[in-house]
């Protein structure tokens, strides 16, 4: 089962089935008005890595449609329509979201679909976050805030737990690396498993090497991981994740999982017999 296929599901399951709707449909939100961008720009933009996260509107009571995120990506395909290359916009709309409710929800998207993931990109997502959740229990976030979150953002809940984890566990010159682009969140999530002082050795080691590949400085992150059990959280993470990944699809429950399965619940009560 292909990613892009489970990301679909996703979407579909938090959005429902996608419209079709002209230039003329869209009213613009005049917090964040479409941009207007060059053909090349769209062209780069719709075969680029976020090409997967759904044009989501509201509706008006008018009948048109308000664009609430991502807003490059309305943008790109406005692009395209007007030079004749597409002949409409597709979108999910988000059924029951009023105007002031669209804040959160274009914040928890705009975070995360940037050209570059570079700046204080990472350290976005927690506050992100944190004001979706405010609107659990409203109707239009009926499949709760991180499912929410990856169908909006065109991704999958494993992703956002591991950029979850980053910004709880990671040490600052690990986000950093992040922010680079010289780690990526796999490699940093992996890192918060260490401990605090060994995250910042092997940093320092990717530093003082001077290594440039993701790669490489992801292999000196792994050498660094301590042989020893998970703790807790990071167990009860890992199961929410298995859990998720069944649940959307992204996996059958097979032999391996249920093997995967009951090996961490068997960790996760030896980790607690010894916190006792």
């Amino acid at each position: 089962m292909s990613g892009e296929y489970d990301i679909s599901k996703l979407i579909h399951k938090v959005f429902g089935s996608e419209i079709q709707i002209g230039l003329a449909d869209i009213e613009d939100d005049p917090r964040w008005p479409i941009p207007s961008v060059g053909l090349i720009e769209a062209e780069k933009w719709v075969a680029g890595p976020f090409a997967s996260a759904p044009l989501v509107v509201r509706r008006l009571d008018s009948g048109k449609y308000a664009p609430v995120s991502p807003m490059r990506s309305f943008a790109a395909r406005k692009a395209l329509i007007e030079v004749g290359e597409e002949t409409a916009l597709t979108v999910h709309v988000c059924e029951g979201l009023p105007a002031e409710d669209a804040v959160a929800v274009h914040e928890a998207v705009e975070w995360y679909v940037e050209p570059k993931h570079s700046g204080d990109w990472i350290r976005r997502y927690r506050p992100a976050r944190t004001e979706l959740e405010r609107f659990n229990g409203r109707h239009w976030l009926k499949e709760g805030c991180c499912r929410f979150m990856a169908a909006a953002c065109g991704t999958n809940t494993s992703e956002l737990n591991k950029i979850k984890n980053v910004c709880l566990d990671g040490e600052p010159e690990v986000i950093a690396l992040v922010e680079e682009g010289l780690l990526s969140i796999r490699a940093a999530n992996d890192a918060t498993d260490i401990p605090a002082e060994k995250q910042r050795e092997a940093v320092k080691e990717i530093r003082e090497k001077e290594i440039k590949e993701s790669r490489d400085a992801a292999k000196v992150i792994h050498r660094f991981a301590p042989p020893k059990i998970r703790s807790v959280g990071k167990l009860v993470s890992d199961v929410d994740n298995l859990v998720d990944a069944v649940f959307e699809g992204r996996v059958s429950i097979g032999v391996q999982e249920a093997l995967r399965l009951q090996v961490a619940v068997g960790n996760l009560v030896r980790a607690a017999c010894e916190r006792k």
